[in-house]
Protein backbone atom coordinates (compact mmCIF):
# COMPACT_ATOMS: atom_id res chain seq x y z
CA UNK A 1 0.00 0.00 0.00
CA UNK A 2 1.26 3.28 -0.88
CA UNK A 3 1.13 6.50 1.42
CA UNK A 4 -0.46 9.32 0.02
CA UNK A 5 1.44 12.91 0.22
CA UNK A 6 -0.05 16.15 0.18
CA UNK A 7 2.33 18.89 -0.67
CA UNK A 8 2.20 22.66 0.61
CA UNK A 9 4.76 25.31 -0.84
CA UNK A 10 3.65 28.65 -2.66
CA UNK A 11 6.41 28.28 -5.03
CA UNK A 12 5.37 26.06 -8.00
CA UNK A 13 9.06 25.84 -8.99
CA UNK A 14 9.95 24.17 -5.74
CA UNK A 15 6.99 22.03 -6.11
CA UNK A 16 7.65 20.41 -9.23
CA UNK A 17 11.01 19.80 -7.93
CA UNK A 18 10.00 18.24 -5.22
CA UNK A 19 7.96 15.79 -7.31
CA UNK A 20 11.26 14.93 -9.58
CA UNK A 21 13.69 14.59 -7.10
CA UNK A 22 12.46 11.24 -5.51
CA UNK A 23 10.97 7.99 -6.79
CA UNK A 24 7.68 8.23 -4.88
CA UNK A 25 6.32 4.57 -5.63
CA UNK A 26 9.88 2.56 -4.70
CA UNK A 27 9.77 4.69 -1.39
CA UNK A 28 6.34 3.41 -0.73
CA UNK A 29 4.48 7.03 -1.25
CA UNK A 30 2.83 8.55 -3.83
CA UNK A 31 1.88 12.22 -4.48
CA UNK A 32 -1.81 12.87 -4.17
CA UNK A 33 -1.94 16.80 -4.71
CA UNK A 34 -0.54 19.70 -3.82
CA UNK A 35 -1.50 23.13 -2.52
CA UNK A 36 -0.06 26.62 -2.41
CA UNK A 37 -0.79 27.71 0.91
CA UNK A 38 -2.23 26.31 4.25
CA UNK A 39 -5.87 27.32 3.39
CA UNK A 40 -6.31 25.35 0.25
CA UNK A 41 -4.35 22.81 1.79
CA UNK A 42 -7.15 22.51 4.65
CA UNK A 43 -10.18 22.89 2.46
CA UNK A 44 -8.58 19.96 0.17
CA UNK A 45 -8.21 18.03 3.09
CA UNK A 46 -11.95 17.66 3.28
CA UNK A 47 -12.25 15.40 0.18
CA UNK A 48 -8.97 13.95 -0.39
CA UNK A 49 -7.33 11.32 1.74
CA UNK A 50 -4.13 12.53 3.53
CA UNK A 51 -1.44 10.08 5.31
CA UNK A 52 1.77 12.24 4.94
CA UNK A 53 1.61 16.73 4.42
CA UNK A 54 4.48 17.98 3.83
CA UNK A 55 4.81 21.80 3.83
CA UNK A 56 6.79 25.14 3.75
CA UNK A 57 6.39 27.76 6.20
CA UNK A 58 6.15 30.93 4.64
CA UNK A 59 3.55 31.08 2.56
CA UNK A 60 0.91 33.87 1.91
CA UNK A 61 -2.67 33.62 3.71
CA UNK A 62 -1.74 31.03 5.77
CA UNK A 63 1.70 29.89 7.17
CA UNK A 64 2.84 26.31 7.68
CA UNK A 65 3.14 26.52 11.36
CA UNK A 66 -0.78 27.38 11.13
CA UNK A 67 -1.54 24.83 9.13
CA UNK A 68 0.08 21.81 11.32
CA UNK A 69 -1.80 23.06 14.57
CA UNK A 70 -4.97 23.15 12.53
CA UNK A 71 -4.07 19.74 11.20
CA UNK A 72 -3.24 17.99 14.38
CA UNK A 73 -6.47 19.24 15.54
CA UNK A 74 -8.69 18.07 13.31
CA UNK A 75 -6.81 15.06 11.58
CA UNK A 76 -4.63 13.77 14.32
CA UNK A 77 -3.33 10.89 12.76
CA UNK A 78 -2.07 12.84 9.60
CA UNK A 79 1.83 12.88 9.68
CA UNK A 80 3.99 16.08 9.18
CA UNK A 81 7.12 17.70 7.86
CA UNK A 82 8.15 20.92 7.54
CA UNK A 83 10.49 21.86 4.67
CA UNK A 84 11.79 25.20 5.06
CA UNK A 85 14.22 27.36 4.17
CA UNK A 86 14.92 28.92 7.82
CA UNK A 87 17.15 27.76 10.67
CA UNK A 88 15.74 29.78 13.58
CA UNK A 89 14.70 28.12 16.42
CA UNK A 90 11.01 30.12 16.97
CA UNK A 91 10.32 27.83 14.36
CA UNK A 92 12.14 24.89 15.41
CA UNK A 93 10.06 25.06 18.88
CA UNK A 94 6.80 25.92 17.16
CA UNK A 95 7.26 22.87 14.40
CA UNK A 96 7.83 21.20 18.16
CA UNK A 97 4.71 22.26 19.88
CA UNK A 98 2.30 21.30 16.37
CA UNK A 99 4.02 17.50 16.95
CA UNK A 100 5.99 17.90 13.11
CA UNK A 101 7.62 14.91 13.17
CA UNK A 102 10.79 15.97 10.68
CA UNK A 103 12.29 19.87 10.34
CA UNK A 104 13.67 19.95 7.00
CA UNK A 105 15.78 22.79 5.84
CA UNK A 106 16.41 24.06 2.12
CA UNK A 107 17.94 23.39 -0.36
CA UNK A 108 18.16 19.41 0.41
CA UNK A 109 19.08 16.66 -2.13
CA UNK A 110 17.33 13.72 -3.21
CA UNK A 111 19.46 11.50 -1.31
CA UNK A 112 18.47 13.21 2.02
CA UNK A 113 15.00 13.40 0.93
CA UNK A 114 14.49 9.90 0.10
CA UNK A 115 16.25 9.13 3.84
CA UNK A 116 13.70 10.96 5.10
CA UNK A 117 10.98 9.53 3.42
CA UNK A 118 12.09 6.23 4.43
CA UNK A 119 12.46 6.76 8.44
CA UNK A 120 9.05 8.32 7.87
CA UNK A 121 7.56 5.18 5.98
CA UNK A 122 9.66 2.91 8.27
CA UNK A 123 7.98 4.87 11.15
CA UNK A 124 4.14 4.69 9.83
CA UNK A 125 4.76 0.98 9.09
CA UNK A 126 5.51 -0.09 12.22
CA UNK A 127 2.40 2.42 13.84
CA UNK A 128 0.52 0.30 11.76
CA UNK A 129 1.83 -2.99 12.35
CA UNK A 130 1.59 -2.53 16.09
CA UNK A 131 -2.10 -1.43 15.69
CA UNK A 132 -2.74 -4.87 13.92
CA UNK A 133 -0.06 -6.62 15.84
CA UNK A 134 -2.43 -10.04 16.10
CA UNK A 135 -0.18 -11.07 19.70
CA UNK A 136 -0.38 -7.87 20.98
CA UNK A 137 -4.22 -7.40 20.84
CA UNK A 138 -4.33 -11.02 22.16
CA UNK A 139 -2.48 -9.23 25.47
CA UNK A 140 -4.49 -6.27 25.29
CA UNK A 141 -7.42 -8.03 25.28
CA UNK A 142 -6.38 -10.39 28.21
CA UNK A 143 -5.38 -7.41 30.37
CA UNK A 144 -8.33 -5.80 29.46
CA UNK A 145 -10.82 -8.65 30.16
CA UNK A 146 -11.54 -7.97 33.76
CA UNK A 147 -12.80 -4.10 32.70
CA UNK A 148 -14.55 -5.72 30.17
CA UNK A 149 -16.31 -8.55 31.81
CA UNK A 150 -17.45 -5.97 34.65
CA UNK A 151 -19.04 -4.29 31.73
CA UNK A 152 -20.74 -6.46 30.64
CA UNK A 153 -22.73 -7.92 33.99
CA UNK A 154 -23.48 -4.40 34.72
CA UNK A 155 -25.00 -4.19 31.25
CA UNK A 156 -26.94 -7.56 32.14
CA UNK A 157 -28.32 -6.07 35.42
CA UNK A 158 -29.29 -3.24 33.46
CA UNK A 159 -31.17 -4.88 30.93
CA UNK A 160 -29.48 -3.58 28.49
CA UNK A 161 -28.43 -7.38 26.23
CA UNK A 162 -30.59 -9.08 23.80
CA UNK A 163 -30.38 -13.11 24.01
CA UNK A 164 -28.75 -12.99 21.70
CA UNK A 165 -25.48 -10.84 22.86
CA UNK A 166 -25.76 -12.19 26.25
CA UNK A 167 -24.43 -15.30 24.71
CA UNK A 168 -22.33 -14.16 22.55
CA UNK A 169 -20.72 -11.78 25.13
CA UNK A 170 -20.42 -14.38 27.55
CA UNK A 171 -18.39 -16.80 25.10
CA UNK A 172 -16.20 -13.67 23.96
CA UNK A 173 -15.79 -12.77 27.60
CA UNK A 174 -14.65 -15.54 29.09
CA UNK A 175 -17.29 -15.87 31.71
CA UNK A 176 -18.90 -19.28 32.70
CA UNK A 177 -22.87 -18.42 34.47
CA UNK A 178 -24.27 -21.66 33.27
CA UNK A 179 -26.74 -22.49 35.97
CA UNK A 180 -30.31 -23.87 36.29
CA UNK A 181 -31.34 -20.52 38.71
CA UNK A 182 -29.73 -17.38 39.61
CA UNK A 183 -30.47 -14.82 41.97
CA UNK A 184 -28.26 -11.17 42.85
CA UNK A 185 -27.57 -10.27 46.19
CA UNK A 186 -26.57 -6.31 46.62
CA UNK A 187 -24.34 -5.37 49.86
CA UNK A 188 -23.87 -2.41 51.09
CA UNK A 189 -21.12 -1.73 53.40
CA UNK A 190 -20.41 1.23 56.11
CA UNK A 191 -17.63 1.87 58.94
CA UNK A 192 -20.25 2.59 62.07
CA UNK A 193 -16.86 4.16 63.84
CA UNK A 194 -17.04 6.69 61.04
CA UNK A 195 -19.84 9.15 59.91
CA UNK A 196 -20.65 9.61 56.10
CA UNK A 197 -19.74 12.96 56.03
CA UNK A 198 -16.12 12.38 57.84
CA UNK A 199 -15.27 10.22 55.00
CA UNK A 200 -12.41 10.98 52.24
CA UNK A 201 -13.61 10.46 48.59
CA UNK A 202 -10.92 7.50 48.70
CA UNK A 203 -12.31 6.21 52.05
CA UNK A 204 -15.29 5.91 50.49
CA UNK A 205 -14.00 4.13 47.19
CA UNK A 206 -11.90 1.77 49.25
CA UNK A 207 -14.89 0.79 51.42
CA UNK A 208 -16.56 -1.12 49.64
CA UNK A 209 -13.63 -2.99 47.57
CA UNK A 210 -12.40 -4.21 50.74
CA UNK A 211 -15.45 -5.75 51.91
CA UNK A 212 -15.88 -7.54 48.62
CA UNK A 213 -12.75 -8.96 48.85
CA UNK A 214 -13.57 -10.15 52.25
CA UNK A 215 -17.01 -11.24 51.31
CA UNK A 216 -15.42 -13.36 47.94
CA UNK A 217 -12.80 -14.95 50.47
CA UNK A 218 -16.15 -16.33 52.42
CA UNK A 219 -17.66 -17.63 49.40
CA UNK A 220 -15.38 -18.63 47.58
CA UNK A 221 -15.70 -22.59 47.15
CA UNK A 222 -19.21 -22.87 48.87
CA UNK A 223 -20.97 -21.01 46.03
CA UNK A 224 -20.38 -20.11 42.47
CA UNK A 225 -20.60 -16.34 41.75
CA UNK A 226 -19.57 -12.83 39.94
CA UNK A 227 -18.94 -10.00 42.01
CA UNK A 228 -18.04 -6.03 40.93
CA UNK A 229 -18.74 -2.80 42.85
CA UNK A 230 -21.44 -1.09 40.83
CA UNK A 231 -22.21 2.62 42.59
CA UNK A 232 -20.59 2.02 45.79
CA UNK A 233 -22.27 -1.60 46.46
CA UNK A 234 -21.26 -4.73 45.97
CA UNK A 235 -23.09 -7.17 43.39
CA UNK A 236 -22.96 -10.81 43.17
CA UNK A 237 -24.90 -12.87 40.52
CA UNK A 238 -25.07 -16.14 42.19
CA UNK A 239 -25.86 -19.21 40.57
CA UNK A 240 -27.64 -22.13 42.17
CA UNK A 241 -27.74 -26.17 41.76
CA UNK A 242 -31.42 -26.09 42.95
CA UNK A 243 -34.15 -23.61 43.96
CA UNK A 244 -33.73 -25.19 46.96
CA UNK A 245 -30.30 -23.42 47.50
CA UNK A 246 -31.75 -19.67 47.51
CA UNK A 247 -32.65 -20.60 51.51
CA UNK A 248 -29.31 -21.64 52.10
CA UNK A 249 -27.75 -18.76 50.56
CA UNK A 250 -29.88 -15.82 52.18
CA UNK A 251 -28.80 -17.96 55.56
CA UNK A 252 -24.77 -17.96 54.76
CA UNK A 253 -24.72 -14.13 53.70
CA UNK A 254 -26.91 -13.33 56.90
CA UNK A 255 -23.84 -14.69 58.77
CA UNK A 256 -21.08 -13.03 56.87
CA UNK A 257 -22.45 -10.11 57.16
CA UNK A 258 -22.47 -10.10 61.25
CA UNK A 259 -19.23 -11.94 61.52
CA UNK A 260 -17.59 -8.82 59.46
CA UNK A 261 -18.92 -6.31 61.64
CA UNK A 262 -16.71 -8.66 64.50
CA UNK A 263 -13.45 -9.27 62.32
CA UNK A 264 -12.49 -6.30 59.86
CA UNK A 265 -15.23 -3.62 61.61
CA UNK A 266 -17.37 -2.79 58.64
CA UNK A 267 -21.66 -3.55 58.77
CA UNK A 268 -22.57 -5.02 55.69
CA UNK A 269 -26.07 -5.29 54.96
CA UNK A 270 -27.48 -7.53 51.86
CA UNK A 271 -30.65 -7.40 49.85
CA UNK A 272 -31.15 -10.45 47.92
CA UNK A 273 -33.52 -10.51 44.82
CA UNK A 274 -35.83 -12.77 43.04
CA UNK A 275 -34.56 -16.02 42.19
CA UNK A 276 -34.90 -16.84 37.99
CA UNK A 277 -34.01 -19.03 35.69
CA UNK A 278 -32.84 -17.13 33.04
CA UNK A 279 -29.73 -14.56 32.88
CA UNK A 280 -32.25 -12.46 30.58
CA UNK A 281 -34.52 -11.86 34.19
CA UNK A 282 -31.28 -10.89 36.14
CA UNK A 283 -32.50 -7.37 36.11
CA UNK A 284 -35.51 -7.98 37.56
CA UNK A 285 -33.56 -10.02 40.52
CA UNK A 286 -31.29 -7.14 40.84
CA UNK A 287 -33.88 -4.81 41.28
CA UNK A 288 -36.06 -6.53 43.79
CA UNK A 289 -32.48 -6.76 45.67
CA UNK A 290 -31.55 -3.22 45.46
CA UNK A 291 -35.28 -3.17 46.49
CA UNK A 292 -34.95 -5.54 49.57
CA UNK A 293 -32.38 -2.78 51.24
CA UNK A 294 -34.61 -0.01 51.65
CA UNK A 295 -36.59 -2.56 53.29
CA UNK A 296 -33.84 -2.98 56.34
CA UNK A 297 -36.28 -1.18 58.97
CA UNK A 298 -38.94 -4.10 59.05
CA UNK A 299 -36.13 -6.78 59.50
CA UNK A 300 -34.32 -5.58 62.36
CA UNK A 301 -31.71 -7.57 63.80
CA UNK A 302 -31.19 -8.90 60.45
CA UNK A 303 -28.15 -8.25 57.76
CA UNK A 304 -29.56 -10.24 55.25
CA UNK A 305 -32.98 -9.25 53.60
CA UNK A 306 -34.68 -11.58 51.32
CA UNK A 307 -37.06 -9.49 48.90
CA UNK A 308 -39.94 -12.80 49.06
CA UNK A 309 -40.15 -12.59 52.84
CA UNK A 310 -40.66 -8.74 53.45
CA UNK A 311 -42.37 -8.51 50.33
CA UNK A 312 -44.59 -11.35 49.53
CA UNK A 313 -47.24 -9.90 46.85
CA UNK A 314 -43.69 -9.00 44.69
CA UNK A 315 -43.94 -12.32 42.61
CA UNK A 316 -48.12 -11.68 41.97
CA UNK A 317 -46.65 -7.98 39.91
CA UNK A 318 -45.71 -9.63 35.60
CA UNK A 319 -41.91 -9.35 34.80
CA UNK A 320 -42.11 -6.31 31.86
CA UNK A 321 -39.33 -7.56 29.29
CA UNK A 322 -38.36 -3.91 29.27
CA UNK A 323 -34.89 -5.04 27.57
CA UNK A 324 -37.83 -5.87 24.90
CA UNK A 325 -39.62 -3.01 24.57
CA UNK A 326 -36.29 -0.78 25.09
CA UNK A 327 -34.97 -3.01 21.86
CA UNK A 328 -38.13 -1.73 19.91
CA UNK A 329 -37.74 1.26 20.83
CA UNK A 330 -34.02 0.81 19.48
CA UNK A 331 -35.21 0.00 16.33
CA UNK A 332 -38.03 2.50 15.96
CA UNK A 333 -35.24 5.42 16.42
CA UNK A 334 -32.79 4.00 13.69
CA UNK A 335 -35.49 3.39 11.52
CA UNK A 336 -34.56 -0.37 10.82
CA UNK A 337 -37.83 -2.10 9.71
CA UNK A 338 -36.46 -5.87 9.39
CA UNK A 339 -34.87 -5.19 12.69
CA UNK A 340 -38.31 -3.81 14.39
CA UNK A 341 -40.10 -6.79 12.55
CA UNK A 342 -37.71 -9.21 14.18
CA UNK A 343 -37.96 -7.37 17.65
CA UNK A 344 -41.76 -7.27 17.94
CA UNK A 345 -41.69 -11.11 17.24
CA UNK A 346 -38.91 -11.97 20.22
CA UNK A 347 -40.44 -9.99 22.32
CA UNK A 348 -44.08 -10.98 21.44
CA UNK A 349 -42.51 -15.12 21.92
CA UNK A 350 -41.27 -13.91 25.60
CA UNK A 351 -44.82 -12.80 26.37
CA UNK A 352 -46.26 -15.94 25.41
CA UNK A 353 -44.30 -17.93 27.08
CA UNK A 354 -45.27 -16.03 30.62
CA UNK A 355 -48.57 -17.31 30.12
CA UNK A 356 -50.01 -13.74 31.44
CA UNK A 357 -53.61 -13.44 33.05
CA UNK A 358 -55.67 -10.53 31.79
CA UNK A 359 -54.44 -7.88 34.31
CA UNK A 360 -51.03 -9.05 34.24
CA UNK A 361 -51.26 -8.29 29.96
CA UNK A 362 -53.08 -4.79 30.86
CA UNK A 363 -49.64 -3.83 33.12
CA UNK A 364 -47.52 -4.77 30.18
CA UNK A 365 -49.61 -2.86 27.34
CA UNK A 366 -49.65 0.18 29.81
CA UNK A 367 -45.64 -0.27 29.95
CA UNK A 368 -45.26 -0.39 26.31
CA UNK A 369 -47.75 2.82 25.51
CA UNK A 370 -45.53 4.76 27.92
CA UNK A 371 -42.52 3.90 26.34
CA UNK A 372 -44.07 4.31 23.23
CA UNK A 373 -45.46 8.25 24.29
CA UNK A 374 -42.17 8.88 25.53
CA UNK A 375 -40.39 8.02 22.50
CA UNK A 376 -42.75 9.96 20.15
CA UNK A 377 -42.57 12.99 22.62
CA UNK A 378 -38.83 13.32 21.69
CA UNK A 379 -39.48 14.17 18.65
CA UNK A 380 -42.27 16.01 19.21
CA UNK A 381 -45.22 13.94 17.67
CA UNK A 382 -48.89 14.07 18.13
CA UNK A 383 -48.99 10.18 19.92
CA UNK A 384 -52.49 10.65 21.74
CA UNK A 385 -53.91 10.56 17.88
CA UNK A 386 -51.11 8.22 16.37
CA UNK A 387 -52.22 5.28 18.86
CA UNK A 388 -55.83 6.77 18.70
CA UNK A 389 -55.74 5.45 15.07
CA UNK A 390 -54.01 2.23 15.36
CA UNK A 391 -57.03 1.59 17.43
CA UNK A 392 -54.73 1.68 20.52
CA UNK A 393 -55.78 4.35 23.60
CA UNK A 394 -55.33 4.40 27.26
CA UNK A 395 -59.17 4.40 27.44
CA UNK A 396 -59.29 1.23 25.91
CA UNK A 397 -56.49 -0.39 27.45
CA UNK A 398 -59.01 -3.29 28.98
CA UNK A 399 -59.64 -4.23 25.37
CA UNK A 400 -56.01 -5.85 25.18
CA UNK A 401 -57.35 -9.53 26.18
CA UNK A 402 -55.17 -11.35 24.27
CA UNK A 403 -51.42 -11.00 22.92
CA UNK A 404 -52.24 -11.60 19.36
CA UNK A 405 -54.07 -8.67 20.02
CA UNK A 406 -51.30 -6.43 21.88
CA UNK A 407 -49.07 -8.16 18.48
CA UNK A 408 -51.02 -6.79 15.96
CA UNK A 409 -51.61 -2.95 17.51
CA UNK A 410 -48.23 -3.00 18.60
CA UNK A 411 -46.45 -3.78 15.28
CA UNK A 412 -49.25 -0.90 13.27
CA UNK A 413 -48.50 1.39 15.59
CA UNK A 414 -44.51 1.16 16.24
CA UNK A 415 -44.28 1.14 11.98
CA UNK A 416 -46.27 4.56 11.87
CA UNK A 417 -43.95 5.88 14.52
CA UNK A 418 -40.94 4.94 12.58
CA UNK A 419 -42.02 6.41 9.68
CA UNK A 420 -43.22 9.60 11.05
CA UNK A 421 -39.77 9.53 13.12
CA UNK A 422 -38.02 9.61 9.99
CA UNK A 423 -39.66 11.86 8.20
CA UNK A 424 -38.69 14.40 11.21
CA UNK A 425 -35.25 13.44 10.55
CA UNK A 426 -35.26 14.08 6.95
CA UNK A 427 -36.99 17.68 7.77
CA UNK A 428 -34.47 18.40 10.68
CA UNK A 429 -31.47 17.71 8.35
CA UNK A 430 -33.13 19.96 5.80
CA UNK A 431 -34.01 22.60 8.43
CA UNK A 432 -30.18 22.62 9.89
CA UNK A 433 -28.68 23.16 6.56
CA UNK A 434 -30.77 25.95 6.23
CA UNK A 435 -30.11 27.53 9.21
CA UNK A 436 -26.75 27.37 8.20
CA UNK A 437 -27.60 28.49 5.06
CA UNK A 438 -29.40 31.57 6.42
CA UNK A 439 -26.50 32.33 8.81
CA UNK A 440 -23.94 31.98 5.97
CA UNK A 441 -26.20 34.87 4.05
CA UNK A 442 -26.49 37.03 6.97
CA UNK A 443 -22.75 36.51 8.50
CA UNK A 444 -20.67 36.11 4.95
CA UNK A 445 -19.22 39.81 5.15
CA UNK A 446 -17.59 38.98 9.03
CA UNK A 447 -14.67 37.37 8.52
CA UNK A 448 -14.65 35.70 11.67
CA UNK A 449 -17.59 33.39 9.48
CA UNK A 450 -16.33 30.26 9.22
CA UNK A 451 -17.02 26.31 9.47
CA UNK A 452 -16.33 26.63 13.58
CA UNK A 453 -18.50 29.36 13.86
CA UNK A 454 -21.39 27.92 11.80
CA UNK A 455 -21.42 24.95 13.47
CA UNK A 456 -21.38 26.67 17.08
CA UNK A 457 -24.23 29.22 16.17
CA UNK A 458 -26.05 25.22 15.57
CA UNK A 459 -24.70 23.92 18.04
CA UNK A 460 -23.48 20.87 16.28
CA UNK A 461 -19.81 19.35 15.92
CA UNK A 462 -17.74 20.56 13.08
CA UNK A 463 -16.80 16.96 11.64
CA UNK A 464 -20.50 15.54 11.96
CA UNK A 465 -22.00 18.47 10.05
CA UNK A 466 -19.33 19.06 7.31
CA UNK A 467 -20.03 15.28 6.70
CA UNK A 468 -23.80 15.65 6.50
CA UNK A 469 -23.86 19.22 4.66
CA UNK A 470 -21.99 17.82 1.89
CA UNK A 471 -24.02 14.30 1.60
CA UNK A 472 -27.16 16.75 1.53
CA UNK A 473 -25.79 19.87 -0.48
CA UNK A 474 -23.08 18.27 -2.51
CA UNK A 475 -20.80 20.61 -1.71
CA UNK A 476 -18.32 21.01 1.33
CA UNK A 477 -19.41 23.62 3.77
CA UNK A 478 -15.70 25.61 3.12
CA UNK A 479 -16.95 25.27 -0.76
CA UNK A 480 -20.44 26.33 -0.15
CA UNK A 481 -19.28 29.74 2.16
CA UNK A 482 -16.32 30.75 -0.50
CA UNK A 483 -19.35 30.38 -3.40
CA UNK A 484 -21.34 32.71 -1.29
CA UNK A 485 -18.74 35.02 -0.96
CA UNK A 486 -17.39 35.03 -4.84
CA UNK A 487 -20.87 35.70 -6.11
CA UNK A 488 -21.47 39.07 -3.74
CA UNK A 489 -17.89 39.84 -4.78
CA UNK A 490 -19.39 39.46 -8.68
CA UNK A 491 -22.25 41.78 -7.63
CA UNK A 492 -20.17 44.28 -5.68
CA UNK A 493 -17.60 44.27 -8.61
CA UNK A 494 -20.51 45.07 -11.71
CA UNK A 495 -22.64 47.42 -9.65
CA UNK A 496 -20.43 49.72 -7.63
CA UNK A 497 -17.24 51.84 -7.80
CA UNK A 498 -15.63 50.33 -3.94
CA UNK A 499 -11.95 49.54 -4.37
CA UNK A 500 -10.98 45.37 -4.26
CA UNK A 501 -9.50 45.97 -0.53
CA UNK A 502 -13.15 47.21 0.50
CA UNK A 503 -14.71 44.47 -1.96
CA UNK A 504 -13.04 42.02 -0.28
CA UNK A 505 -13.85 42.96 3.61
CA UNK A 506 -17.57 43.24 2.52
CA UNK A 507 -17.06 39.85 1.14
CA UNK A 508 -15.54 38.47 4.45
CA UNK A 509 -11.89 38.68 3.14
CA UNK A 510 -9.35 40.50 6.31
CA UNK A 511 -6.78 39.84 3.40
CA UNK A 512 -7.35 41.75 0.23
CA UNK A 513 -4.51 39.53 -0.86
CA UNK A 514 -6.41 36.57 -0.35
CA UNK A 515 -9.66 37.58 -1.59
CA UNK A 516 -7.80 38.55 -4.99
CA UNK A 517 -5.63 34.90 -5.30
CA UNK A 518 -9.70 33.16 -4.28
CA UNK A 519 -11.40 35.07 -6.73
CA UNK A 520 -9.05 34.22 -9.71
CA UNK A 521 -8.66 30.83 -8.63
CA UNK A 522 -12.78 30.47 -9.17
CA UNK A 523 -13.12 32.41 -12.07
CA UNK A 524 -9.63 32.55 -14.14
CA UNK A 525 -9.77 36.00 -14.19
CA UNK A 526 -8.36 38.55 -11.36
CA UNK A 527 -11.03 41.29 -9.79
CA UNK A 528 -10.21 44.22 -11.65
CA UNK A 529 -10.32 42.62 -14.89
CA UNK A 530 -13.77 40.97 -14.27
CA UNK A 531 -14.73 44.46 -13.34
CA UNK A 532 -13.43 45.73 -16.72
CA UNK A 533 -14.73 42.98 -18.90
CA UNK A 534 -17.57 41.27 -16.98
CA UNK A 535 -16.57 38.24 -17.57
CA UNK A 536 -15.28 35.01 -15.39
Amino acid sequence: MLYRVMLVDDEEEVIQAILQKIDWEVLGFQVVGYAKNGQDALEMLETLETDVIMTDIKMPFMDGITLCKKVKEQYGNIHILIFSGFDEFEYAREAIKAEVEEYILKPTNAKELAEVFLRLKNSIDKERRESTDIQKLKEYYMESLPVMQKQYMISLIEGKLSDGQIQAYLDMYQLNLSSPFYTVAVVHANNPEMPEEGKEPLEKQLLPVSAKKYVDEKLEGKWQFESFVYFGKIVYIVMLEQSEDLSAFIDFMGRICKMTERTISVSLLAGIGQMHNQLSLLPHSYESASAAISYRGLNKGSCSVYIGEVDPNLNSTPIIDMEGVQEIIQQIKFGREKELEEAIAHFMIRLKRMELTYQQLQIVSMEVVTELYKLGGSYQLDMHKILKTGTYTFSDIEEMNTVERLEGVLRSVCFTVLSLIRKERKDSTKLLIEKAKDYIQNNYSDSECTVESVCSHLNISTCYFSTLFKREVGLTLINYMTDIRMEKAKELLKNTEDKTYVIAEKVGYAEPNYFSYVFKKKFKVSPSLYRVNGVG
